[in-house]
């Protein structure tokens, strides 16, 4: 039961222009409303009101300024949003690039992204399972905070690209980020309801942690109709958090290996063959095994306007597991071997 509707109205405006001979700058301005109404709700979610609206105001300005012509660029700039739910943001950026020669690039960036609160961790109560431990059916109840902030992000990354031949590339990059305030939980409170227990906790913002990793490809282009690109990334994440936030955040939620070979061939004028072949690492916390597997596509263009295609999505197993059931039933993902066929028409 229950049902529930979103209206979203939406403006932005972009201006793009040079500043002087070194100076390429661009500006914009964007205003969203949004309307949420959820009338009723159900056991798993509702919302409290039901009916509600909110307003984003944003601008951003970014200035990309030539230091040294054909060689240093510097790019400033920032994102400043009013919103209902944490007030004022800004994300300010800076990036530093250099080109000795056409054929060569190294760069490095710092940054602070945030994601500001959703609705749900504000106005909503969700039940969340039920878990399979206790032996007696528990649901993780989460209730909106009012307090709830905005979860935050210092970025730094450093990349190198290189141009080896006209058809062979590859390019590395390394990356370091510090969280601060990402969604947790502590559950304070036990108690029976009905027939089942209920464990509650408000949205918290009371995990920090870091990520980094490093991400290596490559392009080599056989001939004039065929195209092999490869991907690497390793990464890992440290977490701090309470003893009572570990049932939800796992220092293995993302696989710290992953692959991929793809082969774009064009076989005729008309027709595209590609593959792709994925490695995935496993997640320990979640028993979730590595796997391997590969997405296949055949398309046909028979005039410029219209294509036909088939496509073979994770083919080598009949199914793998993604994500694994956590404690109270959250992200189970199992995806199976597909086929389908595919017919789109441009204008």
């Amino acid at each position: 039961g229950g049902r529930a509707m979103w209206t979203t109205m939406d403006f932005d405006f972009q201006h793009r222009f040079l500043l002087g001979e070194r100076n390429n700058m661009i500006w914009g301005l964007e205003y969203r409303e949004v309307g949420t109404y959820a009338p009723g709700g159900n056991f798993f979610l509702t919302f409290e009101p039901d009916q509600m609206s909110y307003r984003v105001f944003s601008g951003f300005v970014q200035d990309e300024i030539e230091l040294v012509e054909d060689h240093w660029f510097l790019t400033l700039g920032t994102k400043m949003e009013q919103n209902n739910f944490s007030g004022f943001e800004i994300q300010p950026t800076i990036r530093l690039l250099w080109m000795p020669d056409e054929t060569h690039a190294l760069w490095g960036a710092v940054s602070r992204p945030v994601s500001t609160p959703a609705i749900y961790q504000e106005a909503s109560t969700m039940n969340v399972g039920p878990s399979p431990y206790p032996i007696w059916p528990t649901f993780a109840r989460l209730t909106g905070n009012t307090a709830f902030q905005s979860e935050k992000m210092l970025a730094y990354e450093i990349g190198y690209r290189t141009q080896v031949t006209e058809r062979f590339s590859w390019d590395i990059a390394t990356y370091y980020n510090v969280y601060s305030g990402l969604n947790g939980f502590v559950f304070d409170s036990f108690y029976p309801e009905d027939t089942y227990w209920v464990m509650e906790s408000k949205w918290l913002n009371h995990v920090n942690g870091e990520a980094y990793g490093v991400e290596f490809s490559a392009s080599y282009d056989v001939n004039d109709r065929w195209r092999l690109w490869g991907f690497y990334c390793y990464q890992r994440t440290e977490w701090n958090r309470t003893p009572e936030e570990g049932m939800f955040h796992f220092d293995r939620v993302i696989p710290r290996n992953q692959a991929r070979l793809q082969s774009s061939w064009k076989l005729a004028e008309n027709w595209d063959f590609d593959a792709a072949l994925r490695y995935v690492d496993n997640l320990p916390s979640q028993n979730v095994p590595r796997y391997l597997t590969m997405d296949l596509r055949l398309a046909w263009r028979p005039t410029p306007y219209c294509e036909a295609a088939v496509v073979g999505q994770n083919l080598i197993q009949p199914h793998h597991w993604e994500f694994g059931p956590e404690n109270f039933g959250l992200g189970t993902t199992e995806v199976r071997r597909t086929v389908y066929g595919q017919f789109t028409l441009r204008r």
